[in-house]
């Protein structure tokens, strides 16, 4: 991805690790995406092997996902760059049902992020707000000329083409297993020092849950 690679991180190797390790104990599937998790989440959503993409932006509809949700967390609570905290619920967005209702294309879209700005180009260009995006991409078909008039310091191809190119995993698999809970406690209690008696409650949860369910854990966790 060159200098377009994601500008921001806030998750370290070691924390990703730890959260594989953990996923892993518990039982559930895990894709490790060759690139972003946009894009390999839009990309299974499509092969409908994911009902919904779950993300706190919008850049997996720029991928393609058929659908989106919002707001996810158990908080119901979003802090805003004020400081404030407001409170939040899920919001399902249809990819279909948003470019209908704003009467564009996926290639119009894909230019309306990158004009307000994505993970590759945060900020977008100065000015410039979902609105005024929407109302230029409507008036200019040619993107060379708008970006070029609107003086971006950046290449909009090279992050055009990161959305509908970019390379996925399309030979994962999906595979639930029983889920392990010496591994679960050593990982939560030992190593990290959660409490062991909330630990047990959630485990026997878990457990109960999946002796009754004939279907796997899946069901479980959507």
């Amino acid at each position: 991805m060159g200098k377009y690679a994601k500008q921001f991180s806030y998750l370290t190797h070691e924390m990703v690790e730890e959260s594989k390790k953990l996923i892993e104990a518990m039982g559930l599937p895990m894709i490790q995406a060759p690139m972003e998790s946009d894009a390999q989440m839009a990309y299974m959503n499509k092969n409908k092997d994911a009902d919904y993409c779950g993300s706190s932006d919008f850049d997996c509809l720029l991928h393609a996902a058929p659908y989106l949700v919002t707001n996810l967390t158990l908080s119901q609570k979003k802090r805003l760059p004020s400081g404030a905290v407001i409170k939040i619920s899920p919001e399902l967005i249809s990819l279909k049902e948003t470019l209908k209702s704003l009467c564009i294309d996926q290639e119009q879209l894909i230019i309306i992020g990158i004009l307000c700005g994505t993970d590759y180009n945060p900020g977008g260009i100065r000015g410039i707000g979902p609105k005024k995006a929407l109302k230029l991409v409507k008036e200019n078909k040619n993107y060379d000329r708008l970006f070029e008039s609107l003086n971006a310091d950046f290449d909009w191809k090279e992050i055009f083409n990161l959305f509908i190119s970019m390379r996925i995993d399309k030979d994962y698999k999906l595979k639930w297993n029983k889920p392990d809970p010496n591994k679960i406690k050593s990982i939560l209690v030992k190593e990290h020092d959660f409490s062991e008696q909330r630990v047990d409650s959630i485990l026997n949860k878990l457990l109960n849950q999946e002796v009754k369910s004939q279907t796997g854990l899946d069901k479980w966790f959507k």
